[in-house]
């Protein structure tokens, strides 16, 4: 069953969303919700896209970024750290472009199903390396960075708390399309610096019920993964939302989504506030929002997480720059950090690895990543190439 093309779940379409000559990856609309343009038409000109763009045309209000398709290079055995996060967000972007554009029921299920093992294996390989790297990416996008973040974390929980490979995949498909129901307006609100309209406020109350009926008309059937969806927003307290449902009626997974949920929230930026550090959200979630949702599950999410996570910067006591490269789990303070200035806090030419312990050395992690943006230029030289297949 095709998703139904919604008017309010549609931004006008812009001349930049078309690449003349190429194939485009949407359908088109009028006002009236009739199709314009099929997903696949190929725009030969400017006349062309003139004559399109004189009648008012939309678009699905998803995010429409270009990735690079590392898959077209038959030779590449691997991938840095920054090409394996762009190329899983490029296939995440491509299941939510699944899910309003194509026949849902029979590509969506098997294609978020693909991704969700790729995501384990990946996750089995460098769980450090995509946990620095989306700590340290600022300029993703801010809706499929989310969506990839909470997918990660959530495989690394489900793992500690006991579940096998199988058990873990509605969890992870879950989280990789918690806010699915929110799509049309995730990026909106990350740019808003204005309080929200009541008909935003309704779209954020209702878009977990949102998800899940989108979820099930694209052919999802599997209940654990669709309650996860539901109750992602809910608390164990009966403050959360759609439902008010407390305790033991909110679905221990769904715990682990909403905890992850608000962790990837507070660590990325948004223009009414800025992300905090890894190390404060950590604490802010141990210290208030995980005692409404899971005491014990929270004490395991820091666990698991780290206090001083991958990609966090810290502050050496001599003056020194330093990024978290890996966290001993369940050894909260005990790190390896990559030393990455002098003392002058010019970047050094070979990075120095060395292992640290938050009880002898006094460590910030309030460092303003804008002093030092030079370092993301040289990230994958924090962890090793990760072995890629097609």
């Amino acid at each position: 069953m095709a998703f139904a093309f919604n008017i309010n779940d549609a931004v006008p379409l812009a001349g930049s969303d078309v690449a003349l000559g190429k194939p485009i990856a949407f359908n088109i609309y009028d006002v009236n919700q009739k199709v314009l343009v099929e997903r696949g038409f190929t725009i030969q000109n400017e006349f062309q896209l003139e004559r399109l763009l004189k009648k008012s045309p939309f678009r699905p209000a998803f995010d429409i970024p270009r990735f690079t398709d590392y898959s077209a290079d038959l030779r590449r055995k691997t991938l840095n750290t920054y090409e394996l996060i762009e190329y899983l967000i490029g296939r995440l972007n491509d299941c939510f472009r699944i899910i309003f554009e194509v026949d849902a029921k029979h590509n969506f299920c098997s294609q978020l199903l693909t991704f969700c093992l790729s995501i384990q294996e990946y996750c089995e390989q460098a769980p450090n390396a995509l946990l620095g790297g989306l700590h340290l990416a600022d300029t993703l996008p801010h809706t499929l960075a989310k969506h990839l973040n909470a997918t990660i974390i959530c495989e690394l929980i489900g793992k500690r708390v006991g579940l096998s490979a199988i058990e873990r995949l509605p969890l992870i498909a879950a989280a990789a399309t918690h806010d699915i129901g929110l799509l049309s307006l995730q990026d909106e609100l990350a740019k808003q610096d204005s309080p929200l309209s009541p008909y935003q406020k309704r779209l954020i109350q209702e878009h977990p019920t949102r998800g899940s009926k989108l979820l099930q008309m694209s052919g999802v059937d599997d209940k654990t993964w669709l309650t996860i969806v539901e109750q992602h927003h809910e608390r164990s307290n009966g403050t959360g939302y759609p439902n008010q449902i407390k305790g033991k009626e909110m679905h221990r997974l769904a715990k682990i989504v909403a905890l992850t949920d608000i962790y990837t929230g507070m660590i990325r930026y948004r223009a009414q506030r800025k992300a905090l550090p890894a190390h404060h959200a950590l604490k802010k979630i141990f210290s208030e929002d995980g005692s409404i949702i899971d005491r014990n599950l929270t004490q395991i999410f820091i666990d698991e997480v780290g206090l001083h996570p991958p990609g966090s910067l810290i502050q050496l006591d001599d003056g020194k720059l330093g990024v978290v490269v890996s966290c001993q789990k369940g050894a909260q303070g005990n790190i390896d950090v990559a030393v990455v200035t002098g003392e002058d806090n010019l970047p050094l030419t070979n990075l120095k690895f060395i292992p640290l312990n938050a009880k002898q050395f006094s460590l910030t992690t309030n460092v303003p990543r804008e002093k030092f943006q030079w370092l993301f230029l040289n990230v994958n030289e924090l962890w090793p190439a990760i072995k890629w297949e097609i």
